[in-house]
């Protein structure tokens, strides 16, 4: 589906179509106006991301408005929001937003709607977990390879290595 990234440089609203498949999440924008081809503009590796809700609400919202009191959203002196263009979007305009926070890049972006929002929360937060659990059963407790067929696979033992030495989440 279609999400708007927000420039964390100039806080340019550029839309892209966003696709979540079962270990990685996608984004590229359209080739042409009738959206048929797009041009890959970034790969971001589940095992590797996560999301936040940006969501705060200016005082005096309905009740359907209240802020969402399990994210934190940096006061406009917060270097963090500084450095990831988080300045560049009023606190209003955070009701729909979420940050996707990788080891290279992390991209705010924009739904449509609350719904639009917590559907995309809810998948790409689960897939994140289904994702971590699925390398958590390739490499068990110990960092030794998950017993398959009984051979020693390479990708195996490359991935229990980077995880034991403290790879990345």
């Amino acid at each position: 589906g279609t999400l708007v990234k927000i420039s964390r440089r100039n806080g340019r609203k550029q839309p892209y179509h966003f696709i979540l498949l079962s270990d990685m999440l996608l984004y590229a924008s359209p080739r042409n106006s009738s959206n048929d081809t797009f041009d890959l503009h970034r790969v971001l590796h589940l095992s590797l991301l996560s999301v936040e809700d940006m969501r705060e609400v200016a005082p005096g919202d309905d009740a359907e408005g209240a802020p969402d009191t399990k994210s934190a959203v940096p006061e406009p002196h917060d270097e963090h929001a500084h450095a990831n263009g988080e300045h560049h979007l009023p606190i209003e305009g955070r009701r729909h937003a979420f940050r996707l926070v990788g080891p290279q890049k992390t991209i705010i972006v924009k739904a449509q709607s609350d719904v639009d929002k917590e559907e995309w929360l809810e998948a790409i937060a689960g897939q994140i977990h289904l994702t971590l659990q699925e390398r958590d059963r390739w490499v068990n407790d110990e960092g030794k390879l998950a017993t398959g067929v009984g051979k020693r696979n390479e990708a195996r033992a490359k991935e229990a290595e980077r995880v034991t030495a403290g790879g990345a989440a």
